[in-house]
């Protein structure tokens, strides 16, 4: 009896410390992180996550997870294996709010630390063509540059006015 529950005592201490090192290294980080033991329940969440999500200390990652993307036990699942067998993986998703990165670190024998970092599009300060991160360019018969946006902008340094002052050979 003295021994199970020394045992017990031990398992809680290590958890408390695991915990403790996780409020260190995530606690402050801006992407949502949480902790799960091998069965996906939830132990450590950041202050991100608990903002994002609400407190969820012992539910399943997967409940926390459903309404945010499409088929959430199957990716965790996936992820959770190969985590396993390589100490880290990482997969981007598309959900309806844009897109995802979601990474998991084994932090311990049977303990995962999740990361959701959410990519938002950026502002479309232009229309059309001009609000894309591929250079592009519009050009007459004589080579007179009609449009380009940003990007090209970007890129050349200046605004074009005509193709041979960007193009060496034609």
């Amino acid at each position: 009896v003295l021994l199970s529950r020394g045992l017990a005592l031990w398992h809680r201490l290590r958890l408390q410390a695991l915990e403790r090192d996780l409020q260190f290294l995530a606690g402050h980080d801006v992407c949502p992180c949480f902790s799960t033991d091998g069965m996906g329940r939830i132990g450590f969440q950041n202050e991100a996550a608990r903002d994002r999500f609400g407190v969820r200390d012992g539910r399943s990652l997967v409940a926390t997870l459903q309404d945010y993307f499409a088929s959430p036990a199957s990716v965790l699942y996936r992820l959770q294996c190969r985590a396993g067998a390589r100490g880290s993986a990482r997969e981007d998703l598309v959900t309806r709010h844009g897109h995802v990165r979601l990474s998991t670190h084994r932090v311990g024998g049977d303990h995962f630390l999740w990361r959701l970092e959410e990519f938002h599009d950026r502002g479309t300060a232009g229309r059309g063509a001009d609000a894309m991160s591929l250079p592009m360019l519009v050009a007459n018969k004589t080579g007179v540059v009609l449009f380009s946006n940003a990007a090209m902008r970007r890129l050349i340094g200046e605004r074009p006015r005509h193709l041979d002052r960007i193009f060496a050979e034609l």
